[in-house]
């Protein structure tokens, strides 16, 4: 199955076509009650949007990083400012991202819940504490696998000396580039305090700061067609070479969405948008002149392929085999 890119050019009618998809899909309502308590807000049942609105933040977050830039990002360059018809665009959605952050504060409180019953309950015996420490070993683990692999991808990056992108960023001192082990380590107290902390303001502004640090930077964003951004974004948007082939930062994003995403994530009908004919649809492509919409991969997803990596057996959330 190949790629096809969409872009406003071929389509100039708007259009909203995404799969139905958010931080509380296959939540149910008790549990969101649930989210809802533990965080003190209804914030977390809803997008929650924090990235940074400039266009050219992700022109420099590329050129630092050495990724070529997207068809909108040259515009953008060009501009100095904001390109035409463009927006900005998740790898993995951000939809998605809150959702599995919202899962896995659940299962975390299920793995304390286990080990902690209330009064009127017999106490815990050694398989309940086991399975306790594995709920709340999952949960973390499989956060921090989304964190790393998305601050990964932020190796390179400057992280520009204002005080907005410090609170969206989340990367410690500004103005310099950023440490890919310090913001993985600060990633994972952010995760820790988003499910631990003492109480209700603290959890949420430690959820908020995972986003700030990961699904909401600039490893995992770009700038793309605002029409096919507005079409395609299910639970992966690829992004595409100027042979409409995956990138290597698609790859390797995909592999750790592969190995990290709940079960229910990877269905086909949620993995990707499709078009009519079965093409994996993409809202960004590197370096492609307008007006070429459907130019597509012969090998999109094989090994190799535009520096990705072959893709390795799916990893197991507890034991990382």
């Amino acid at each position: 199955m190949s790629f096809r890119y969409i872009d406003h050019t071929m389509n100039p009618t708007p259009l909203r076509n995404q799969v139905g998809y958010g931080p509380v899909a296959d939540i149910p309502a008790h549990h969101q009650a649930q989210l809802h308590a533990s965080f003190g807000t209804p914030a977390v049942l809803n997008r929650i949007t924090q990235y940074n609105q400039s266009h050219l933040t992700y022109v420099a977050a590329a050129q630092g990083g050495g990724r070529p830039l997207t068809i909108q990002e040259n515009d953008a360059l060009r501009r100095r400012g904001q390109a035409a018809n463009a927006s900005i665009n998740h790898v993995i959605a951000s939809g998605t991202g809150q959702s599995i952050l919202n899962e896995g504060a659940l299962q975390f409180h299920a793995g304390v819940a286990a080990m902690a019953p209330p009064v009127d309950r017999p106490p815990p015996g050694p398989l309940d504490m086991l399975r306790g420490l594995a709920l709340q070993a999952a949960a973390v683990g499989r956060q921090q696998g989304y964190s790393r692999a998305i601050i990964n991808e932020r190796v390179g990056e400057i992280v520009p000396s204002n005080p907005a992108n410090r609170r969206i960023y989340g990367a410690g001192q500004a103005g310099v580039a950023l440490n890919p082990l310090s913001a993985r380590n600060q990633a994972l107290r952010h995760t820790l305090s988003a499910f631990q902390g003492p109480d209700a303001a603290t959890r949420f502004r430690s959820y908020q700061d995972v986003l700030r640090m990961t699904f909401d930077s600039p490893g995992n964003l770009r700038v793309g067609d605002n029409y096919g951004n507005n079409l395609a974004s299910t639970g992966f948007d690829m992004p595409l070479n100027a042979r409409s082939q995956a990138t290597g930062r698609g790859f390797r994003l995909l592999q750790a969405h592969r190995a990290f995403a709940p079960d229910r994530l990877l269905t086909p009908d949620r993995l990707f948008t499709h078009d009519a004919s079965g093409n994996r649809i993409s809202s960004s492509i590197e370096g492609m002149p307008r007006g070429v919409a459907q130019r597509r991969a012969h090998s999109a997803l094989e090994p190799g392929v535009d520096g990705g990596e072959p893709p390795r057996k799916r990893a197991h959330a507890i034991t990382g085999k």
